[in-house]
């Protein structure tokens, strides 16, 4: 599989990922583009795949295994940020009501 080849389905994982951004949210569009990268990574590993052909191959491969990796943690930040945005409204009525029942 040459560069080009990868280059493509780079690209069309890139445009489903894009089709859902006008309704998906960071977390939705996150988990979509980790498992586009998963489903190529699937398909280039398959046997007959294009799995180490190339040195410029491995590189393509290295860069996407990297990028799932980002975005896997990227999708943890948000989940976080998710979180801490969800507990930090009730922060002041805890401390209230702490000082009531003091």
């Amino acid at each position: 599989m040459s560069i080009k080849n990868v280059t493509a389905q780079i690209e069309a994982h890139q445009k489903k990922v894009a089709r859902v951004s006008e309704w998906a949210g960071p977390k939705t569009l996150l988990m979509k583009a980790i498992l586009a990268l998963r489903e190529a990574r699937a398909d280039w590993d398959r046997p007959g795949g294009a799995s180490g052909e190339t040195e410029d191959f491995k590189i393509a491969y290295s860069a996407w295994a990297t990028a799932e990796v980002e975005l896997t943690d990227a999708l943890g930040v948000v989940i976080a940020n998710e979180h801490a945005r969800a507990i930090a409204p009730a922060e002041p009525v805890v401390k209230s009501i702490a000082k009531q029942t003091a």
